[in-house]
């Protein structure tokens, strides 16, 4: 995991970026030099739950090497 790139998506309902920052915290204490990016910060359109377009999905993908998605609510 260190040199890996883990990619958090939030739809945008309440609390899920609650979850997803606790979840990047527990990650980088155990695996150090591992990055993170919330894609909710980096490409704002990814934050819908009406459907991700390809184009973002597309972004998500090329971005990271895994990718860990949240829903609110």
């Amino acid at each position: 995991f260190r040199s890996k790139r883990v990619g958090l998506w939030w739809n945008g309902k309440p609390n899920g970026d609650i979850f997803l920052n606790e979840v990047a915290a527990q990650l980088a204490a155990r695996y150090p030099g591992m990055q993170v990016e919330r894609i909710w910060e980096a490409r704002p359109s990814t934050t819908t739950f009406y459907g991700v377009p390809k184009p973002d999905i597309a972004y998500m993908a090329g971005r990271a090497d895994l990718v860990i998605g949240a829903l609110g609510d």
